[in-house]
């Protein structure tokens, strides 16, 4: 078993600046944690998981973002969400067994669109 962290982040309008800092094998300080993730995917997915919830429960119902029935993901959406999100980034190894992707909002937002309706 390995110990693997991940970092996914993002900057979006009307939210402000999102991270999975930590959560995901990585301490809030960007280490990783002594006790991580076993496997690269797991840690990236956590982290992606992470972000995804840190977006739902700040979002507002900003005009021109998600609207709110995004914070009312099922199990089965979130998954959706990952899969899809998951497929279309680039993740950067940044040393060791972290990992880390800044995403784009729009990239986001529209994979948001696709699994909330």
């Amino acid at each position: 078993m390995g110990n693997y962290g991940a970092i996914a982040e993002g900057d979006f309008p009307g939210i402000g600046w999102l991270s999975s800092l930590g959560k995901a094998g990585v301490n809030k300080d960007g280490t990783l944690k002594s006790s991580a993730c076993c496997s690269r995917e797991s840690a990236e997915r956590s982290a992606m998981k992470t972000l995804v919830n840190k977006y739902r429960y700040t979002l507002g119902g900003e005009k021109g973002m998600v609207s709110i029935e995004s914070r009312y993901l099922s199990d089965e959406q979130m998954s959706i969400f990952v899969e899809e999100i998951m497929a279309i980034v680039s993740w950067e190894y940044i040393g060791g067994n972290l990992s880390k992707i800044h995403i784009d909002h729009k990239v986001f937002n529209a994979v948001m669109k696709r699994v909330v309706g």
